[in-house]
């Protein structure tokens, strides 16, 4: 049995194998340098120009955004301080006994006139110390004028007395009146007559009012807008006038979580925080939720004044909206991967056109390094410079060794190249097989034809018999006219040499017989041969000078093999195409597979003694 493979022989093979695949190819070296850097410098490019534009879209949604706000505030500032500024007039003229609330008839018109200057006030009352109010309502599209008695109404008599005991305009927190059934906010200004309170003017503005105004001025901004009062409380809000909200006394506005906008309801949930986006700039706050798969940036900021607590008021969009602007956004993020995978593809490609001759030249030296030199292409001329001036010196190289590979046998040679170790062709003692072959009466029949008939016939048998040989692994070591000298067991040591130098022998036999049925059918003579196989010690290894060496076998037992075939002539049957003779030394190296007859002892031309010999 061969020895086992030492542990460092293995350590070596694993860590070359380990090597071998951390190896890249050419083309992907190509595409991590060339393409790495055209990546690099596209990604920096466009890595920069897609943060300033989206840095600046950023801020430019968010200037729009506050800008929005900002108009938002002041237009409500400006909605609610004209009723405050034309009450005092209006108290002023009551005050000064120019207007007399009983002149009922010149009153009313006075009323008239001020409900009609204001139209985003639902009633304008005048309220004396004994809770009696006469003033007009807008009804419709028609204004009315009458009068009601407050004492049956507890929060809005609570308004007046405010009034009375703050002496100066303010604004009441949202309260439901029932005679109008809907939740107000009002201006209340004391009228002042000789120093003493004579009554209060009231300028009352509704919910749904406010509601429509605030989402008037929000389309405006493709937003929707709205007013807090406090922090969960809606005040404003274009859904103010569904029918589910159905205010009352104790509780004249919603809830943030009863409202019918679930996006605003989760405006101070921090499960629905989506962080920052946007920085606003103060006073303008800004806070970011992610609802129901869409992003809803709020902007808000705070009214204060104008009731009792401070008023948020602000607007909220859908990222979606803003669809055109970050589809700009998207597409040249989109353009710039395209660059970007365009110039790897155009690395790829580039990397594998100068990839392909280096892969072709690559793949000729592998069958080079086979030695088969024979399937070896002519590789293409190149364009560059370098690649063409290396496949003109690997053209002319294979050239070389077609030439060479005839002269040297192709075993030894592979085996020179696998082990890569010079001592294996220095001579040395080993026990091997020898054949020798020979074409019966060649010398008499090769007179009648001409040469190149005999060296076309030459060619084609000693095709045949090599190809046979080398199939066992046997080396040709020389052509001798019409036969042919190999041997087994060098230059690797082989332990059924005598085996595979007898299963040659066998494949010639058959190959001839194919042969010589082909010649009978074309009507051309057959060929008989004669095989001579000996078994021993000899000594292997390059013979001859400096000038010219020959890798070939020396020795006693080369002259008894040639002795045995020759001994053919006389032992093998006439009849017989090919004859095989093999020695007691190699019969004695055969296994259970071969049968060989025994031809007796006989002596050996040249030799003292006898041997017995078999045919095959």
């Amino acid at each position: 049995m061969p020895e086992a493979p030492l542990p460092v022989a293995e350590n070596v093979a694993t860590a070359r194998a380990l090597a071998e695949r951390r190896r890249i190819s050419l083309v992907w070296a190509l595409v991590a340098n060339f393409g790495g850097l055209l990546v690099v410098a596209m990604l920096a490019v466009f890595g920069f120009a897609f943060w300033s534009a989206s840095g600046n879209t950023i801020e430019l949604l968010r200037d729009r955004a506050e800008s929005a706000v900002h108009q938002l505030q002041q237009r409500l500032r400006e909605h609610l301080d004209t009723p405050a500024a034309q009450l005092k007039l209006m108290a002023a003229e009551i005050g000064s006994g120019r207007i007399a609330p009983e002149r009922t008839a010149e009153f009313d018109a006075f009323m008239l006139g001020g409900l009609a200057g204001m139209p985003q006030l639902r009633v304008l009352s005048f309220v004396r110390p004994d809770l009696k109010a006469r003033g007009a309502q807008r009804v419709g599209d028609a204004i009315k004028t009458g009068e009601a008695d407050l004492a049956a109404l507890p929060n809005v008599a609570a308004v007046a007395r405010q009034a009375w005991a703050r002496q100066e305009v303010g604004w009441t927190p949202p309260i439901y009146n029932p005679l109008v059934r809907q939740t107000v906010i009002a201006s209340a200004q004391p009228v002042v007559r000789d120093g003493q309170v004579v009554g209060v003017l009231i300028a009352v503005i509704s919910i749904e009012e406010l509601s429509d105004y605030v989402d008037r001025v929000g389309r405006e901004s493709n937003a929707i807008a709205f007013i807090l009062y406090g922090r969960d409380h809606v005040l404003a809000h274009w859904n103010m006038k569904s029918e589910a909200m159905r205010p009352s006394v104790e509780a004249p506005v919603p809830t943030l979580l009863r409202f019918g906008d679930p996006v605003l309801a989760a405006l101070w949930n921090d499960r629905y925080n989506a962080g920052r986006i946007f920085v606003a700039r103060p006073p303008v706050e800004n806070r970011t939720i992610r609802f129901a798969g869409e992003t809803y940036p709020f902007f808000y900021t705070e009214l204060s004044g104008y009731s009792d607590k401070p008023l948020l008021v602000g607007l909220y969009t859908r990222t979606s909206d803003f669809r055109d602007i970050i589809g700009r956004l998207v597409l040249a993020a989109a353009a710039g991967l395209v660059a970007i995978l365009g110039a790897i593809v155009m690395a790829v490609l580039i990397g594998r056109r100068l990839a392909r001759p280096v892969r072709r030249i690559s793949e000729a030296a592998t069958l080079v390094g086979d030695l088969r030199v024979s399937e070896v292409q002519p590789l293409p001329r190149s364009r560059i410079r370098e690649i063409d001036e290396q496949a003109r010196a690997f053209n002319a190289m294979t050239r070389a060794l077609r030439w060479f590979e005839t002269y040297v046998p192709k075993p030894l040679a592979r085996h020179l190249l696998k082990t890569g170790d010079a001592s294996a062709v220095e001579s040395e003692q080993r026990h091997l097989t020898v054949m020798f072959t020979d074409i019966a009466g060649f010398s008499t029949a090769s007179q009648a034809q001409d040469a190149a008939a005999v060296a076309a016939y030459l060619n084609r048998h000693f095709g045949i018999v090599n190809s046979c040989i080398e199939a066992e692994g046997g080396i040709v070591d020389k052509y001798i006219g019409d036969s042919v000298m190999a041997f087994w067991g060098a230059p690797e040591k082989l332990k059924n040499r005598a085996e595979r130098a007898c299963r040659a022998a066998l494949a010639i036999r058959a190959a001839i017989a194919e042969e010589n049925a082909a010649c009978r059918a074309r009507g051309m003579p057959e060929t008989r041969m004669r095989i001579g196989i000996h078994s021993g010690d000899a000594t292997v290894g390059n013979i001859g000078s400096s000038s010219r060496i020959n890798y070939t076998i020396i020795g006693d037992m080369v002259n008894v093999g040639q002795r045995i075939e020759q001994l053919a002539k006389v032992l093998a049957p006439k009849e017989e195409a090919v004859a095989v003779l093999i020695s007691e030394t190699t019969r004695a190296d055969l296994g259970s597979d071969f049968a060989p007859r025994s031809l007796g002892r006989h002596k050996l031309r040249g030799r003292e003694g006898d041997m017995e010999i078999f045919a095959l």
